[in-house]
């Protein structure tokens, strides 16, 4: 949460009823629906993610609000954005719409830490997204992000926080992408 004085506040919410309530500091263990166990970030969890990335707003970016950018910036809803997205709504170069799919599940999922700015933990996989025509993303090691997606060992997976299960059909998605782009 952005305070007054323009610093950010970490913490996690649980639902209590029709309200949300602020989980402990440390963390906690709540049932969901069906009896299945989820532990809610800790505010180091949270400072752990949002703190090194370069804004603290990970829920999305102007890549995953496509289309509704100009329109929000008409609106006054978004700041410090380039002046070409007023009438041209952010995207990347994909060669077709499977490209389009896996690029923008990359994004998501792995371009809040690794997009170069900062230290990526020794696992160099810069996702530059490229923004404007001609400019492709960074070289990928396929099998290394299919192998760390594809477990949830603590030690090796990715994302390292906030995911319990694997994506399955995100991981399928990467796996058609990375065969396409392999192949001849």
């Amino acid at each position: 949460m952005l305070g007054a004085d323009g610093r950010w506040a970490y913490a996690s919410y649980v639902w209590a009823g029709d309200d949300a309530v602020r989980a402990p500091a440390r963390g906690q263990m709540v049932t969901l629906p069906g009896g299945k166990a989820y532990a809610v970030p800790s505010t180091a969890d949270c400072i752990a993610c949002h703190g090194g990335a370069r804004s603290p707003v990970l829920g999305f970016a102007a890549l995953q609000l496509g289309p509704a950018v100009p329109a929000l910036l008409r609106e006054g809803l978004l700041k410090g954005a380039p002046a070409a997205w007023a009438t041209r709504a952010p995207d990347f170069v994909a060669a077709s719409p499977a490209e389009h799919a896996a690029r923008g599940y990359l994004h998501g999922n792995c371009g809040h830490c690794h997009h170069g700015d900062v230290g990526d933990g020794g696992v160099p996989v810069p996702l530059r997204l490229a923004l404007e025509v001609g400019q492709p993303p960074a070289p990928v090691d396929g099998a290394k992000v299919l192998r760390r997606a594809g477990t949830r060992n603590p030690y090796q997976q990715m994302p390292p926080l906030g995911t319990r299960e694997i994506d399955a059909e995100g991981l399928a998605l990467l796996a058609h992408h990375f065969n396409l782009e392999n192949s001849p």
